[in-house]
């Protein structure tokens, strides 16, 4: 985790221009903490995602800055089961 600045999620039929995203975090400081991109709220029940939440799914993708990760971290595990909006930051 630590030899990373960025980390990013993005579904597998998502085409990207690299240097775009490059040129563009590039001008972001990824010792604070950002989450950059969209929210999902699934498409249908099967996806199994409470009423009035969203998650870092779907569409162009999320990107998360280091310092985000770093905070994140001791909850990943459990994330499904902690709100986002009872993260610490």
């Amino acid at each position: 985790m630590d030899k990373y600045d960025w980390f990013i999620r993005v579904d597998d039929d998502l085409h990207m221009q690299f240097d775009h995203l490059i040129k563009f975090i590039s001008k972001i400081d990824p010792d604070e903490p950002h989450y950059i991109g969209g929210t999902g709220y699934g498409r249908n029940e099967d996806d199994y995602i409470p009423h009035g939440t969203a998650f870092c799914m779907g569409g162009s993708g999320v990107l998360f800055s280091h310092a985000l990760i770093t905070k994140l971290r001791p909850y990943l595990t459990t994330c499904i089961k902690v709100p986002f909006w009872l993260v610490k930051t």
